[in-house]
């Protein structure tokens, strides 16, 4: 799906670096997610239990260069109730989702910092037809570090998802305001959307109190056998904006509760040409999580 020159150029730049390698990290995390049923404009309910899993690997090369691996897989579980805008009908049941994203980094010896990141995605209602569910793009990141505690910078993803293509910018931040406060993203940007904000504070070497929020957009192919809308399309988008307790365990290992509230949630329905169907916003919808992670 990615074009052969560029992971040509991306196995070019690792293997001349290898030689100078330090020791690579390695990170995990899992998180299972709820979110309550909230009610649709037209009528109806809908909720969703989510699981997710991503891992991955870094590599920093000198000088310089560093390159990384990762993985998230992604399970959510809809559940509706009479959705009125839908002929009563469930317009999607179970979706998966699971994408593979490499990235090269380069720092200047000016403390810039430029970033590549492609992405092959799979998102598709159990049944979909693979081939018909695979995304592609990437995302471009500059950044400069201002200072030891400051670095600010801008980045643009482009994302191919099934028949159209959608490009997002966005800000940023790595923001070490005093010893206790920091401000930055807390995702990494990608099909979904971008990375958000997030303030932290932390309260003592193990625990700490974070406010953020992301804005998600999802897409996905319909099953096959879909009864509203065989091999179309589904959308959902939302506003998260979450409340995290976290603890940190040594070494390396990390639990963080998070309780949120989704806002602007809609749900959209496309048939196989790409022609809308129909679509539907839901009330803020409370959203609880609890993520298990770990770096070494």
């Amino acid at each position: 799906m990615l074009q052969p020159f560029r992971l040509a150029l991306l196995a070019c730049l690792m293997s001349a670096a290898l030689a100078h390698a330090d020791a690579p990290q390695y990170s995990v995390s899992l998180t299972p997610i709820w979110q309550g049923n909230a009610q649709l404009d037209d009528g109806g309910k809908a909720g969703l239990n989510s699981i997710l899993f991503s891992a991955s690997a870094d590599q920093a090369m000198n000088p310089g260069w560093s390159f990384g691996l990762g993985v998230r897989l992604a399970q959510d579980h809809w559940d509706f109730e009479s959705p009125t805008r839908f002929g009563g009908k469930a317009p999607w049941d179970t979706v998966r989702q699971g994408n593979l994203g490499f990235h090269v980094n380069y720092v200047t010896a000016g403390y810039q910092s430029f970033s590549i990141m492609p992405t092959i995605e799979y998102a598709g209602e159990r049944g979909a037809a693979g081939s018909d569910a695979i995304g592609y793009g990437a995302t471009f990141i500059a950044v400069q570090q201002f200072s030891e505690t400051l670095q600010l910078g801008l980045g643009v993803g482009v994302f191919r998802e099934f028949d159209k293509t959608s490009a997002f910018p966005f800000l940023v931040v790595d923001w070490q305001i005093d010893k206790q406060w920091h401000l930055g993203n807390p995702f990494d940007a990608g099909p979904s959307g971008p990375g958000g904000l997030e303030l932290s504070y932390a309260a003592t070497e193990r625990w700490q109190i974070a406010a953020g929020g992301a804005y998600r957009s999802e897409r996905f192919r319909l099953a096959s056998d879909n009864t509203v809308s065989p091999g179309g399309v589904g959308q959902h988008d939302r506003l998260p904006v979450y409340l995290r307790i976290g603890y940190a365990a040594q070494p390396g290992w990390r639990i963080d509760a998070y309780a949120a509230a989704a806002f602007g949630g809609k749900l959209k329905l496309e048939d196989d040409r790409g022609h809308e169907i129909g679509s539907e916003n839901y009330d803020t919808a409370p959203l609880f999580g609890i993520s298990f992670s770990g770096a070494f």
